[in-house]
């Protein structure tokens, strides 16, 4: 295990073993960015953006890039090669996907109280160039009517079901930062849960690694013929309708199917995963396949022959407890009219 220095990188020295870091010194807090507009996208999944926060200099250590305290095990780990959690920036909640690490210890088994431990953690994150850039705390009344009004259904995308309220002294609860650098961003969430336990939550964001091949036109239309439906994976943007780069083969291989029978209609659903709430992801699966069918139209394959259908995460194909299995789900299915 690495070392979590009170000197922030000084690797002799153990957090266990050191004073409370003094506070530093309130700095005015970013600004949340302008709100985008989209008539296709609801605001809550409308991003943040990240280019107003500064990028870091600073060489920073291995993934999950902060450490626990020495001789502290994480109580609860999770770690996972590509997910989705949302994030609080400024006052929105944002989805980001990427790799994950979440962990969660014990702060008196470090000799710390929560506040010695919050010091710590918020000075060791802006060392490395992260910025707080929550404005918004997850419980606060009019965030969570912002939001769909429910409290337990928020904390639940942030991952802080056990999020405690408040604590003595105006220690925080909650504080969300971003690192930017010059290839990603790094979100990382420091939280204090009802049982007094800190929560130490690090996205790296970045893509899904492509592990399925792109299924060709010819093994669409067998499947087609056979079973009446297939399903077909693309990558788009976080959050939004945009078909990535490397997801534009499938569109091709979809175009070929419908020139090579010219009489062929399609429903084109959009299909995703549990994670988050249930009608903004039919809102999103829908003006993703929206996208799907406006991609065909660009290749003039006629609107006639098409249908966009949203279906959110209600039809899995595989178990959204696991990684694999929702990944699985984020799919679109070709189904013959």
């Amino acid at each position: 295990m690495r070392i979590f220095p009170c000197s922030l990188f000084a690797a002799a020295l153990a957090l266990g073993a050191c004073k409370p870091a003094p506070a530093p010194t309130p700095s005015t807090p970013a600004k949340a960015p302008a709100v985008l507009t989209s008539s296709t996208v609801p605001a809550v999944l409308q991003a943040f953006d990240p280019n107003t926060i500064p990028v870091s200099t600073v060489q920073l250590p291995p993934f999950p890039f902060i450490d626990l305290p020495r001789d502290v095990t994480s109580e609860r780990h999770e770690d996972e090669a590509f997910d989705r959690v949302y994030v609080i920036a400024g006052q929105q909640l944002r989805p980001v996907e990427g790799r994950m690490s979440q962990r969660f210890f014990a702060p008196e088994a470090a000799g710390l109280s929560t506040l010695a431990a919050y010091r710590n953690y918020d000075a060791l994150i802006k060392s490395i160039g992260g910025v707080q850039v929550n404005t918004v705390q997850p419980g606060d009344p009019a965030f969570i009517k912002k939001n769909g009004g429910v409290r337990k259904a928020i904390l639940a995308r942030l991952r802080l079901d056990k999020l405690e309220d408040k604590l003595p002294n105006d220690v925080p609860t909650f504080a969300q930062y971003l690192i930017r650098t010059a290839t990603t961003n790094i979100w990382i969430a420091f939280s204090i849960e009802g049982d007094k336990h800190i929560g130490l939550l690090v996205l790296e964001e970045q893509a899904m690694q492509q592990t399925v091949g792109v299924v060709t036109a010819q093994e669409m239309a067998a499947a087609l013929r056979q079973d009446g439906h297939i399903p077909v994976y693309l990558n788009f943007d976080t959050g939004s309708d945009v078909i990535r780069p490397e997801s534009l083969p499938v569109v091709d291989e979809i175009v070929k199917l419908m020139e090579a029978d010219p009489d062929l209609k399609l429903t084109v659903e959009g299909h995703t995963d549990t994670t988050g709430d249930a009608a903004e992801n039919r809102v999103l699966s829908m003006t993703r396949a929206q996208s799907v069918i406006n991609a065909l139209a660009d290749h003039r394959i006629s609107g006639r022959r098409l249908r966009a259908a949203g279906l959110g995460g209600d039809v899995p194909i595989a178990d959204n407890g696991s990684v694999a299995g929702r990944a699985r789900n984020r799919r679109f299915e070709l189904v013959r009219n």
